[in-house]
Protein backbone atom coordinates (compact mmCIF):
# COMPACT_ATOMS: atom_id res chain seq x y z
CA UNK A 1 0.00 0.00 0.00
CA UNK A 2 1.20 3.22 -1.25
CA UNK A 3 1.82 5.54 2.25
CA UNK A 4 3.20 9.21 2.48
CA UNK A 5 4.73 10.63 5.52
CA UNK A 6 4.40 14.73 6.08
CA UNK A 7 6.11 16.46 8.45
CA UNK A 8 4.73 20.11 9.39
CA UNK A 9 7.64 22.00 11.34
CA UNK A 10 6.07 24.23 13.23
CA UNK A 11 8.52 26.88 15.43
CA UNK A 12 7.28 25.55 19.02
CA UNK A 13 8.26 21.65 17.77
CA UNK A 14 11.46 22.47 15.44
CA UNK A 15 14.31 21.87 18.30
CA UNK A 16 12.19 18.26 18.88
CA UNK A 17 12.06 17.11 15.93
CA UNK A 18 15.61 17.85 14.79
CA UNK A 19 17.08 16.11 17.97
CA UNK A 20 14.53 12.99 16.74
CA UNK A 21 16.20 13.01 12.95
CA UNK A 22 19.67 12.84 15.12
CA UNK A 23 18.53 9.72 16.22
CA UNK A 24 15.98 8.33 13.94
CA UNK A 25 18.18 9.43 10.75
CA UNK A 26 17.76 6.19 8.81
CA UNK A 27 13.95 7.72 8.60
CA UNK A 28 14.63 10.72 6.54
CA UNK A 29 14.46 9.00 2.97
CA UNK A 30 10.84 7.51 4.09
CA UNK A 31 9.95 11.36 4.61
CA UNK A 32 7.99 12.60 1.49
CA UNK A 33 7.01 16.26 2.59
CA UNK A 34 8.62 18.72 4.73
CA UNK A 35 6.20 21.59 5.39
CA UNK A 36 7.24 24.70 6.86
CA UNK A 37 4.69 27.56 7.87
CA UNK A 38 5.65 30.99 7.57
CA UNK A 39 4.02 33.56 8.54
CA UNK A 40 4.72 37.57 6.98
CA UNK A 41 7.08 38.47 10.07
CA UNK A 42 10.88 38.91 9.08
CA UNK A 43 11.79 36.95 12.07
CA UNK A 44 9.62 33.82 11.23
CA UNK A 45 11.22 34.21 7.48
CA UNK A 46 14.69 34.48 8.56
CA UNK A 47 14.13 30.98 10.58
CA UNK A 48 12.04 29.27 8.31
CA UNK A 49 15.17 29.59 5.93
CA UNK A 50 17.47 28.59 9.02
CA UNK A 51 15.39 25.54 8.85
CA UNK A 52 15.51 25.05 5.26
CA UNK A 53 19.18 25.17 5.65
CA UNK A 54 19.55 22.77 8.33
CA UNK A 55 17.32 20.41 6.61
CA UNK A 56 19.86 20.75 3.84
CA UNK A 57 22.33 20.08 5.86
CA UNK A 58 20.97 17.07 7.17
CA UNK A 59 20.45 15.43 4.09
CA UNK A 60 17.36 16.37 3.01
CA UNK A 61 16.07 16.64 -1.10
CA UNK A 62 15.04 20.26 -1.13
CA UNK A 63 12.31 18.78 -3.21
CA UNK A 64 10.79 17.80 -0.84
CA UNK A 65 10.13 21.11 1.39
CA UNK A 66 7.19 23.20 1.01
CA UNK A 67 6.95 26.40 2.20
CA UNK A 68 2.98 27.19 3.59
CA UNK A 69 2.45 30.76 4.13
CA UNK A 70 0.30 31.06 7.07
CA UNK A 71 -1.90 33.71 9.08
CA UNK A 72 -1.10 36.31 5.90
CA UNK A 73 -3.80 39.05 5.92
CA UNK A 74 -6.14 39.12 3.21
CA UNK A 75 -5.21 43.18 2.11
CA UNK A 76 -1.51 40.97 1.36
CA UNK A 77 -2.97 39.05 -1.04
CA UNK A 78 -1.60 40.97 -4.32
CA UNK A 79 2.11 41.24 -2.69
CA UNK A 80 2.81 37.93 -1.58
CA UNK A 81 6.24 38.16 -3.73
CA UNK A 82 6.93 41.52 -1.71
CA UNK A 83 5.50 40.37 1.87
CA UNK A 84 7.63 37.38 1.44
CA UNK A 85 10.49 38.96 -0.55
CA UNK A 86 13.10 36.76 1.58
CA UNK A 87 11.70 33.09 1.14
CA UNK A 88 11.61 34.57 -2.42
CA UNK A 89 14.60 35.29 -2.86
CA UNK A 90 16.24 32.63 -0.70
CA UNK A 91 14.50 30.33 -3.41
CA UNK A 92 16.22 32.21 -6.22
CA UNK A 93 19.60 31.66 -4.60
CA UNK A 94 19.30 27.77 -3.77
CA UNK A 95 17.59 27.17 -7.75
CA UNK A 96 21.13 28.52 -8.88
CA UNK A 97 23.41 27.33 -6.38
CA UNK A 98 21.44 23.56 -6.64
CA UNK A 99 19.74 23.71 -10.25
CA UNK A 100 16.83 22.86 -8.44
CA UNK A 101 14.74 24.37 -4.91
CA UNK A 102 12.15 24.27 -2.70
CA UNK A 103 8.40 24.32 -3.60
CA UNK A 104 6.96 28.17 -2.53
CA UNK A 105 4.10 29.68 -4.34
CA UNK A 106 1.56 31.95 -4.32
CA UNK A 107 -0.69 28.95 -4.47
CA UNK A 108 0.34 27.87 -0.36
CA UNK A 109 -0.99 30.21 1.21
CA UNK A 110 -3.80 30.19 4.01
CA UNK A 111 -5.10 33.58 4.74
CA UNK A 112 -6.29 34.91 8.31
CA UNK A 113 -9.34 33.24 8.98
CA UNK A 114 -11.89 34.50 10.89
CA UNK A 115 -13.46 31.22 11.56
CA UNK A 116 -10.58 30.02 14.13
CA UNK A 117 -11.21 32.92 15.78
CA UNK A 118 -15.00 32.91 15.91
CA UNK A 119 -14.75 29.20 17.33
CA UNK A 120 -12.18 29.74 19.93
CA UNK A 121 -14.94 32.26 21.11
CA UNK A 122 -17.64 29.47 21.41
CA UNK A 123 -17.75 27.94 24.94
CA UNK A 124 -17.32 24.89 24.56
CA UNK A 125 -14.71 25.59 22.23
CA UNK A 126 -15.80 24.06 18.95
CA UNK A 127 -12.91 22.32 16.28
CA UNK A 128 -13.88 23.15 12.78
CA UNK A 129 -14.73 19.56 12.22
CA UNK A 130 -16.79 19.57 14.62
CA UNK A 131 -19.49 22.82 13.13
CA UNK A 132 -18.84 21.47 9.65
CA UNK A 133 -19.77 17.66 10.81
CA UNK A 134 -22.96 19.12 12.12
CA UNK A 135 -26.18 19.33 10.64
CA UNK A 136 -28.30 21.22 12.30
CA UNK A 137 -30.67 23.72 10.54
CA UNK A 138 -29.29 26.65 12.48
CA UNK A 139 -32.23 29.10 10.50
CA UNK A 140 -35.41 26.66 11.59
CA UNK A 141 -33.87 26.70 15.03
CA UNK A 142 -33.64 30.24 15.29
CA UNK A 143 -37.14 30.35 13.88
CA UNK A 144 -37.92 27.31 16.69
CA UNK A 145 -36.35 29.08 19.84
CA UNK A 146 -38.21 31.59 21.77
CA UNK A 147 -35.18 32.32 24.09
CA UNK A 148 -33.45 35.21 22.57
CA UNK A 149 -29.74 33.85 23.56
CA UNK A 150 -30.50 31.00 22.19
CA UNK A 151 -31.83 32.24 19.02
CA UNK A 152 -28.29 34.28 19.04
CA UNK A 153 -26.91 31.53 19.62
CA UNK A 154 -27.91 29.48 16.90
CA UNK A 155 -27.88 32.92 14.47
CA UNK A 156 -23.96 32.96 15.42
CA UNK A 157 -23.42 29.05 14.78
CA UNK A 158 -24.67 29.53 11.08
CA UNK A 159 -22.53 32.12 10.71
CA UNK A 160 -19.16 30.30 11.80
CA UNK A 161 -20.64 27.40 9.68
CA UNK A 162 -20.81 29.33 6.30
CA UNK A 163 -17.24 30.66 7.21
CA UNK A 164 -15.97 27.16 8.07
CA UNK A 165 -17.38 26.09 4.95
CA UNK A 166 -15.09 28.53 2.32
CA UNK A 167 -12.07 27.93 5.13
CA UNK A 168 -12.67 24.13 4.40
CA UNK A 169 -12.61 24.54 1.09
CA UNK A 170 -9.60 26.90 0.70
CA UNK A 171 -7.49 24.35 3.06
CA UNK A 172 -8.59 21.49 0.57
CA UNK A 173 -7.05 23.43 -2.34
CA UNK A 174 -3.71 24.16 -0.47
CA UNK A 175 -3.59 20.48 0.73
CA UNK A 176 -3.59 19.50 -3.51
CA UNK A 177 -1.38 22.04 -3.87
CA UNK A 178 0.98 20.97 -1.16
CA UNK A 179 1.21 16.99 -2.26
CA UNK A 180 1.37 17.37 -5.83
CA UNK A 181 3.98 15.76 -7.03
CA UNK A 182 4.58 13.26 -3.75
Amino acid sequence: KNKSMIIDFGASDYNTTMEMFAQFALFKNAIDLFVLPCIPESKIQDDTIGVIEDLLDFGIDITKIRVLFNSVPLRDKKNLSRTFADIFEFQKEKLQELGKTFVVNENLVMYEAEVFKQLGKLKPKMALATILADKTDYEQAVVNSKDEDEKFLFSRLDSIRGLAMNTEHTLSAVYKELVSGV
